[in-house]
């Protein structure tokens, strides 16, 4: 292993030549970690403050549903599991009869970082496509880390 140390520059070289690190390329930092608990309820949304993301930051936001309410089993494959938030969660999912026709509705789980807050709530897809409020009961652990490079 090689180290170089320059005024402008640090470069380190494994024993092979390969280059495993250089200053001037960019490092991530983590600059806040968060771990809360979260009740989102059937037609409620819940609101959690969270710094404001600066140029440089990465939000990355996991969550783990604790405990959560509803009519079909898909709720119990996501508890206590660790999810990445990257978009809505499916957590319910049914069908039914409607006037002798097949038709499904489902239920998901929305985090949005909206300035400086994170807003959790559900909504529901009805089988004509309306988006109404949600119906299922939502108690999880949410873990947000701000990465931030010099």
């Amino acid at each position: 292993m090689t180290v170089v140390v320059s005024d402008s520059l640090i470069k380190i070289n494994n024993s092979f030549g390969v280059e495993k690190f250089n200053s001037n390329n960019k490092l991530l930092y983590q600059r806040l970690y968060r771990n809360q608990e979260v009740f989102v309820g059937p037609n409620s949304v819940s609101f959690v403050g969270l710094e404001t993301l600066q140029p440089q930051d990465i939000l990355v936001l996991t969550i783990k549903i604790l405990s959560a309410s509803g009519q079909a089993d898909l709720n119990s494959a996501l508890i206590n599991r660790e999810i990445p938030v990257s978009g809505p969660i499916l957590v319910d999912f049914f069908g039914r009869n409607v006037s002798n026709q097949a038709a499904v509705d489902s239920e998901a789980l929305c985090i949005d970082s909206i300035n400086n807050t994170l807003r959790f709530s559900t909504y529901r897809r009805t089988n004509y496509g309306d988006i109404i409020p949600g119906q299922t009961s939502i108690y999880l652990r949410y873990t947000a880390r701000i990465w931030s490079f010099l």
